[in-house]
């Protein structure tokens, strides 16, 4: 693989787990939030059937993190295989001098 291409997919799998990482920040936010609301809700004693509408849509968002979780991680597989690629290469020395390895080194600490 040539470098123009070995830096393109180093920028692609550092932005997914960049956006992975952050959706996952997200998911749990709604969580707590979420679990904030209803207990808002019951000490307030708000009609039931509203307060279960809001518990459904937290066990949504609760699923959704695990799901998230596992999506983050084999990206994060992906990345550290690519760069696993690269430390293999003829490209080695030029592209670990670039920006876009920074990030990928930085993203996976």
């Amino acid at each position: 693989m040539d470098e123009k291409k070995l830096l393109q997919q180093l920028k692609i799998k550092t932005g997914a787990c960049t956006r992975l990482t952050k959706e996952v920040r997200a998911y749990e936010q709604e969580v707590t939030k979420g679990t904030n609301s209803i207990e808002t809700m019951r000490a307030e004693g708000k009609d039931p059937a509203d307060i279960a509408k809001q518990e459904e849509v937290l066990q949504e968002s609760v699923m959704m993190v695990p799901d998230a979780k596992n999506r983050l991680d084999k990206a994060k597989q992906a990345l550290q295989a690519h760069l696993a690629l690269i430390r293999d290469s003829e490209h080695k020395g030029p592209i670990e001098e670039t920006d876009e390895w920074k990030a990928a080194v930085a993203t996976l600490e």
